[in-house]
């Protein structure tokens, strides 16, 4: 294997803190900043959630909402259709909603089918 195509610890962190700023549909003109949940979110905001996904959708907001920074409690005051806009946002743009893992389950499934032949 050649020393040059391996990756590197850059390699492997890049785009795990991504940031994007999306307009609220909930709230007309108004702007947010959100972040990519990297795996230690994930693992943390499931060990906190279980399967409840209104659970997850509030402690994704707590972590990876980047401005307006906002505390547990002050997510869990947000009225439900913001929260679950926020948190579909975020879980998209972290590769977490059903269209993205559709698309890395295909991805691996045809690599390691065309790495078997």
């Amino acid at each position: 294997m050649d020393q040059d195509s391996l990756a590197t610890v850059a390699d492997l962190l890049s785009g795990g803190t991504a940031e994007e700023e999306i307009s609220l549909k909930t709230l007309p003109g108004k702007k947010i900043k959100i972040k990519k949940a990297t795996v230690g979110e994930i693992s943390d905001i499931m060990k906190v959630s279980g399967d409840n996904v209104l659970e997850q959708f509030i402690w994704l907001a707590v972590r990876c909402l980047v401005s307006p920074k906002l505390t547990e409690p002050e997510v869990r005051k947000l009225p439900h259709n913001v929260l679950l806009e926020i948190g579909t946002h975020i879980a998209k743009f972290s590769g977490l909603d059903k269209a993205s893992v559709e698309k890395m389950q295909n991805l691996l499934q045809t690599e390691l089918s065309g790495a078997s032949s």
